[in-house]
Parts: C-alpha cells; sequence; structure tokens
C-alpha cells in the first residue's frame, strides 16, 4: 500500500527520478554526501515555509471573496454538466503543462544517449506547446465560439481557481515535509537525495499551482483580466523551467 502511494504521487508530480525509487533505492548522483542534500534542503525549507504561509493565509480568503460573487448567476441544476466540463478542462489542461514541462527533464534520467535524450526532449516539448495552446484556446477562443456559455466558463475557471488553490497547498505541505525529512539525521545520502528531490518536485507543481489558480479566481469580477493574468503566469512557469534547463546545457558546452 505504502509503495503504491509512493509511486502514485511520484507519477502525479512526474518524479524523474522515479525509476530510482522503485525497485530498490538508489541514486542517480552517487558522489552526492549527505552534507550536501541538508544544506540545499535546509535553505529550501526557509522558501517554503514562508510561501505555504502566504499561500494558507491570503489565497484562500481571496478566493471565497472572488468566489462569493458567483452566487445567483444561474441555476446550478440546469448547468452543472456544462459547468462540470469548464472546471475540469480549466483545472487539467495547465496542470498536463506543468506535469510535461516536468517530462521533459526526465528524458536526461531515461536514456544515456545524447540523440535518443534529444529526441525524447523535441517530442516532448511538441506535446506540451500543444498543451500550452489548448489551454489559450480554452480562455480566449472557446468563449468567444460559444457565447452561450460564457457563463459557465466565468464560473468554471474561477471553481478550478479554488481548486488549484487548494491543491497547491497540499503540494507545498508535502514538499515543506519532504525537505524537512532532507535537512534531518535520519539515513544515508541516497534517501536524503530523494526526499529532496521529491520536494522539489512537490514545490514547483505548488507553486506553479498557486500562481495560475489565483489569477483564475479574479475571473468571477474580471474575466478578461483573470485570464490574461492566468496566461502570463502559465507562460512564466514554463519559461523558468526553460531558461534553468538552457543554462545547465550550455554549462555543458
Amino acid at each position: 500500500m505504502r509503495d503504491a502511494l509512493l509511486y502514485a504521487y511520484c507519477l502525479l508530480t512526474n518524479y524523474r527520478f522515479r525509476s530510482y525509487v522503485t525497485g530498490g533505492l538508489r541514486s542517480y548522483y552517487p558522489d552526492l554526501t549527505i552534507d550536501e542534500v541538508r544544506a540545499k534542503a535546509g535553505a529550501s525549507l526557509t522558501s517554503v515555509s514562508a510561501l505555504l504561509a502566504f499561500v494558507v493565509a491570503v489565497l484562500p480568503f481571496a478566493a471565497s471573496t472572488q468566489l462569493s460573487r458567483v452566487e445567483g448567476m444561474f441555476e446550478f441544476e440546469k448547468a452543472r454538466h456544462q459547468l462540470y466540463l469548464c472546471v475540469t478542462l480549466a483545472l487539467i489542461l495547465p496542470y498536463s503543462s506543468f506535469w510535461l514541462e516536468r517530462h521533459i527533464s526526465a528524458a536526461k534520467v531515461e536514456t544515456s544517449d545524447p540523440a535518443e535524450r534529444e529526441k525524447l526532449r523535441c517530442s516532448r516539448t511538441f506535446f506540451l506547446v500543444l498543451s500550452i495552446f489548448a489551454s489559450l484556446f480554452l480562455f480566449f477562443i472557446a468563449p468567444c465560439v460559444l457565447p452561450s456559455w460564457l457563463q459557465f466558463f466565468q464560473l468554471g475557471f474561477a471553481l478550478a481557481g479554488a481548486a488549484m488553490t487548494v491543491l497547491s497547498v497540499v503540494f507545498l505541505l508535502f514538499a515543506l515535509e519532504f525537505y524537512d525529512s532532507a535537512a534531518g539525521w535520519r539515513g544515508d545520502a541516497t534517501w536524503h537525495f530523494h526526499f529532496a528531490s521529491i520536494a522539489s518536485n512537490s514545490y514547483v507543481f505548488g507553486l506553479s499551482l498557486a500562481l495560475v489558480g489565483a489569477c483564475l479566481t479574479i475571473c468571477t469580477s474580471h474575466f478578461l483580466i483573470g485570464r490574461v493574468l492566468a496566461t502570463v503566469a502559465l507562460f512564466a512557469v514554463v519559461a523558468i523551467t526553460e531558461i534553468e534547463r538552457a543554462l545547465w546545457d550550455l554549462g555543458k558546452l
């Protein structure tokens, strides 16, 4: 049961070293020392704690303030299927972009052949771009194509933003716990490494969902502004990882 939960969480966050967790714990960096991992985990622990405190204190209040505006917008029973569809798409499409971005990084672990690695990166980048365009279509084109669904989109995006806010708290809580374990005294270097790596993955997902979710909740009062801000946040999250990856690649030349 515990192994299944671990694998499910690694898959949910697309932990790139999950093949080194299943079937026996192994380290991807055999020369890494416990002190190095602890130093990194300890520094990150402060950042995660501050962000989690902010998200818990501010974003739920902001989301509830925005969602209180939707009361009486329409009769829910007559629109629940359309609303469910809008919420699901607005939640899954941005999340798929975050997941695919991590999937590109996993190519480095899956193969040591440079040509095969580049091939995997290119194919996964294509799907990442496709998911981003799908989000853009949902946010901007779909409401124009289906103007009769405008209220569904407006409320659906806001509810998806609230759901992202809740998920961000969960991921940040996991990141806090895992970083705390990685900075602790138990276990060897391999154990500390995987705890810190899973915590880093959780932090990225938590931060990404918090940013996009907070923007989408604005859609109840400012539909256009909320969508624009959510799109900017989505591009920013993806761009940060791509810039970091480009710098790593340049460092190897």
